[in-house]
């Protein structure tokens, strides 16, 4: 088995420079009173870039989304724009924007396997999968462990070996035997295992077998459709029987290669049909969805805000992209190391509908881990009661721009906020804005402020 050797050092990178306005305000009270202040994301005084944004229907939040944007984008930070309705449009010189949908060539691989020794590897892409599909169906203990043997078993058939570092790279192919050249597995891939897992189940066939019997089924369908026309299908004919014989000779082989009835466990560990059943038809949905083709989206390197439209897929399958989306990103931001200030920002509008209390689950994640990375995470939504207590403490800026009324004694006592402060709001022309700073002198500012707001 090869270990990781111990990789140098990486040199901490740097960071453009940025100072994002929010909003400003003349202090009140405090031995500042009488003094106009700002308020802004900045990049060398905030204690992180991360921002929750805050805003009921007609109070200006997706204006002031699209400035907060533009202003990153054209400062040199890479902005990444998630959005699920399709409405967030910014300056087309700087942006470039792909549509995702079943018609759409280009999707995410949420198989792939990062090279970077310390933080790739097919066991952590595997178990990050595993995670994924947790909060989309029901597993058992046992499906668990099988999917995860099940998906380690896919990488190491592709060239992708748990105990072999090199491997994780698509330059290296451990397999001598290997007669196409290496790639990632996707998820047409598991499918395809996971029915054979199925097939065994249902017809108690090793899952070598399995694979011809699929053969047969196609070969018959296709003769069959031939007979309908009345044409011709001689060659279909000679294919089916061969196929036919090597499955039963697959059975043979298999049963022959029988010593210690270890062979059985793993059928043992799928006990369940309807849950693969489910696990499957789950696959399936996601394939047809047409966005995990495995082909990564192309972007313009020369545009700094690249805009990933959702609009056109339903909820449950927007969730899985956005997750899948957002792991790629921070596996890609660790790889690059980490940086002196944010270099990379995420934006997620509609937030709310992607937010998770899972401590793994992936904004929970970014906000605890990012910041080092170089990445800055702003959340976007029509209102935050529903973010997880550790991502509403973790962002250095928060901006308020009004919630429904039905919000606002829930949300004051979330923010330890005085009593009826969110009703002197005036939507689209201030906001309650609080933006914490590393420097000493700054933390009597660290509450939240009524300021009039950037037009």
């Amino acid at each position: 088995m090869v270990v990781a050797s111990q990789q140098p050092r990486r040199e901490i990178r740097n960071a453009p420079h940025f100072r994002v306005m929010l909003g400003s305000t003349t202090l009140r009270s405090g031995s500042r009173a009488g003094q106009r202040v700002e308020f802004a994301i900045d990049a060398a005084g905030s204690l992180n870039g991360h921002l929750i944004l805050a805003g009921s229907s007609g109070s200006g939040k997706s204006h002031q989304l699209r400035r907060i944007v533009r202003e990153l984008g054209r400062a040199g930070v890479r902005v990444h724009l998630i959005d699920p309705h399709g409405d967030l449009h910014v300056d087309p010189d700087i942006t470039d924007t792909r549509v995702f949908s079943e018609a759409t060539q280009a999707g995410l691989n949420p198989l792939e396997v990062a090279a970077d020794p310390d933080h790739g590897g097919p066991r952590r892409a595997a178990m990050t999968f595993v995670s994924l599909m947790l909060r989309q169906a029901t597993l058992g203990e046992k499906q668990r462990s099988a999917l995860l043997r099940l998906l380690l078993d896919l990488y190491a058939r592709y060239g992708f070996e748990a105990g072999n570092v090199r491997s994780w790279s698509l330059d290296f192919d451990p397999r001598d035997w290997a007669r196409a050249p290496k790639r990632q597995p996707v998820l047409a891939d598991l499918r395809r295992d996971v029915y054979q897992k199925l097939v065994q189940l249902k017809i108690g066939v090793p899952g070598s077998a399995a694979r011809v019997l699929e053969d047969v089924c196609k070969l018959s369908k296709k003769l069959s459709a031939l007979k309908v026309r009345n044409l011709r299908g001689d060659d279909v004919e000679v294919a089916l029987d061969a196929a036919k014989r090597k499955f039963v000779e697959t059975i043979g082989e298999a049963v022959n290669r029988v010593e210690t009835g270890a062979e059985i466990e793993e059928l043992i560990a799928w006990d369940s049909f309807d849950v693969v059943k489910g696990l499957y038809d789950r696959l399936e949905t996601l394939e047809g969805s047409g966005l995990f083709k495995g082909q990564a989206p192309e972007f313009a390197a020369t545009r700094p805000v690249w805009r990933y439209d959702i609009s056109a897929i339903s909820r449950n399958e927007q969730q899985f992209f956005v997750e899948c989306l957002l792991g790629k990103l921070f596996a890609e931001a660790k790889a690059r190391g980490e940086a002196r200030g944010p270099d990379t920002a995420i934006v997620l509008d509609e937030a709310s509908a992607f937010v998770d209390k899972h401590d793994e689950h992936i904004l929970n994640i970014l906000f605890r881990e990012a910041r080092k990375f170089g990445v800055m995470v702003i959340l976007a939504s029509q209102e935050i009661m529903t973010f997880p207590e550790a991502i509403v403490s973790s962002a250095a800026s928060k901006m308020i721009l009004g919630v429904d009324d039905m919000y606002h004694a829930s949300l004051e006592r979330r923010l330890a906020l005085p009593k009826g402060k969110l009703k002197f709001i005036r939507p689209t022309r201030t906001a309650l804005v609080q933006t914490r700073r590393r420097a000493s002198d700054e933390l009597e500012l660290s509450a939240f402020f009524e300021v009039d707001i950037v037009g």
